[in-house]
């Protein structure tokens, strides 16, 4: 088992100096920001894209450092209907389902997102209690943005060799084991394998985050995971 950190703490610091300090503390991975609601600090993201050596360069501060670079952050909220927020959002994501794939790390973290209540909606609206039809209509129309999104974020991810991590947290349309398995049984998970979901203690309040593994049975579904890169 491989402990970590999430870099968004050392912002502050440049990279060698953040991954000297999880040295420092012991741990060998890290989880680097590569967008979303946190811009970029620790990745070059475009040079990243562009150039092999650069690259090599990259990882190599990692090997130097004895930290491994178990995956990219780019939590965010990709359905947001802010003109100016959504579609960067989903932008990042996708570009860091790239980035991951030509370097060669096999996890992407992120949150489902969730989308406005109706086509004229200005701000996200997350319904969590369908006790009235209209909060269903709300909910519907929201998986019927959702599904397509997540589909091609799966095929993307397919394509480039990289697992995309949701993370199950309040205000995302994917917020709990029952809404995962909406996401999968509306085809937009597709690999098939052993799925690990961290339970957040925000989203459990009566509960300790802790991380349990389900099989794809229990789930009905296809993949997903909040691995561990040390959160």
């Amino acid at each position: 088992m491989k402990l970590g950190a999430y870099n968004a703490v050392l912002h502050d610091r440049s990279l060698p100096e953040a991954l000297k300090v999880l040295g420092d503390l012991g741990l060998t991975s890290a989880e680097i920001n590569s967008g979303g609601f946190l811009p970029p600090v620790h990745i070059p993201m475009a040079d990243l894209l562009a150039s092999a050596g650069a690259r090599e360069d990259y990882l190599g501060q990692f090997e130097q450092a004895g930290i491994t670079l178990t995956g990219l952050n780019c939590n965010g909220n990709p359905l947001n209907p802010l003109p100016d927020i959504g579609p960067a959002h989903a932008a990042d994501l996708h570009r860091s389902i790239e980035v991951a794939g030509l370097l060669g790390v096999t996890r992407v973290v992120t949150m489902s997102g969730v989308p406005g209540s109706d086509p004229g909606a200005a701000y996200p609206s997350w319904v969590v209690n369908t006790w009235d039809s209209q909060y269903t209509d709300v909910q519907d129309y929201q998986w019927d943005l959702a599904i397509p999104f997540w589909k091609d974020v799966d095929a993307r991810a397919r394509d480039a060799g990289v697992k995309v991590c949701i993370e199950m947290h309040p205000q995302n349309i994917v917020f709990n084991p029952p809404t995962l398995r909406r996401l999968g049984q509306g085809g937009a998970i597709s690999r098939r394998q052993t799925v690990d979901i961290q339970l957040i203690a925000v989203s459990y309040p009566r509960r300790e985050a802790k991380q349990e593994q389900f099989t794809l049975q229990q789930l009905e579904l296809g993949i997903m995971a909040l691995p561990g890169a040390g959160k």
